[in-house]
């Protein structure tokens, strides 16, 4: 009987060390491998950024060397900086006329016929007679002239009635201020006969009435009309019983 080999306790242990390290170590080299590829790994260069497409837009374009002269005339009249409300042949430019036809006024209604409402040979107009021409302007407006062109023009008839009849009118106004203190017809006056021009009194004030008599400031250009009103004003009119006290300005006109 064949007898079976037995395998010792201390190589069973060595061959499993063995195969450890074998696998570790081959782990260990594809870790290696792997590290050096990382860094022989070139990065990718950034592309380079897509520019947005052209905006389509209509404009002038200058010409360059080459073009004719009639290109250049109409570059010329394309930037011209006359305002286009200025006649251009941009935009008043006419019809072109036919061939034959000269600019003329009156041309463009040669084709039709006119239509005369007199006879060239006869033509019999009726004026009126001759008037003749007064001599002063104010003739022309005379009752019994005739014609009378002029008769009622910038005339109406109004009702007018007569304005009432009075001796004076007084406007009274405070000294410091001017404020109007009295405006009204004096009743009752009866200045001299005679022209004079409107005048004024300085009068005072107080809670008994006028302090003095009104100072004349200025003249009518009569002296009895001066006289008459300074008398009336304070006797007549009583004044200073119409007005609080102070300083004011009397004024009397026709």
């Amino acid at each position: 009987m064949a007898e079976i080999p037995k395998v010792s306790a201390g190589a069973t242990q060595g061959g499993g060390e063995r195969r450890i390290w074998m696998i570790a170590g081959a782990g260990a080299l594809l870790a290696a491998v792997f590290v050096l590829w990382l860094f022989s790994r070139s990065p990718a260069p950034p592309s380079a950024a897509v520019p947005p497409p052209p905006v389509p837009r209509v404009g002038l374009m200058r010409l360059d060397r080459g073009t004719t002269d009639e290109e250049v005339r109409e570059q010329a009249e394309l930037f011209d900086p006359t305002p286009l409300f200025l006649p251009t042949r941009w935009n008043v430019q006419p019809q072109r006329l036919p061939v034959g036809v000269a600019r003329e006024p009156g041309a463009a209604f040669a084709a039709f016929n006119p239509k005369l409402l007199f006879d060239k040979d006869t033509l019999a107009l009726s004026f009126p007679a001759v008037v003749a021409t007064p001599a002063r302007p104010v003739e022309a407006l005379a009752v019994g002239t005739s014609p009378r062109p002029l008769l009622g023009l910038g005339r109406v008839d109004l009702a007018a009635e007569p304005l009432a009849a009075r001796g004076g009118f007084a406007e009274v106004s405070a000294a410091g201020t001017g404020e109007p203190a009295l405006a009204q017809a004096l009743p009752g006056a009866a200045p001299p006969t005679g022209d004079w021009a409107p005048l004024e009194f300085l009068v005072g004030v107080n809670a008994l009435g006028l302090v003095g008599p009104p100072q004349l400031v200025h003249s009518s250009g009569n002296e009895a009309v001066d006289g008459y009103f300074r008398a009336f004003l304070a006797e007549n009119f009583r004044l200073g019983a119409r007005l609080r006290p102070g300083f004011f300005h009397v004024r009397i006109g026709p």
